[in-house]
């Protein structure tokens, strides 16, 4: 009876090790990210997570071409990412955020 819990115990106890060792290497991808326009620049913020994100502007030239802008990557809860479009008379047309897990 003593070898079965012994058995049982030691049985426990290595599953536990192994659950716990498993969670320590999941990471988040950023979250609770909110993308906000101002007058010449439009930037972003994430305020959890352990991975990067950036801002990605997408703008329309006065030519009638589109123009895609990125920001640097930022660490969630720490920085913001700003980027704009080249020229004052270019229009934003869409702003998101690009996330990324290292």
């Amino acid at each position: 009876m003593r070898r079965l819990l012994a058995c049982v115990a030691l049985t426990a106890t290595a599953a536990s090790g192994f659950l716990l060792a498993g969670a320590g290497a999941a990471q988040a991808w950023p979250q609770g990210c909110s993308t906000q326009a101002f007058s010449w620049y439009d930037q972003a913020y994430c305020t959890t997570g352990t991975g990067a994100f950036r801002v990605k502007v997408t703008c329309l030239t006065v030519f009638g071409s589109t123009q895609t802008h990125y920001g640097p990557w930022a660490a969630p809860g720490r920085d913001v990412s700003q980027a704009s479009c080249t020229f004052s008379d270019d229009r934003v047309t869409n702003v998101a955020v690009e996330k990324r897990n290292p």
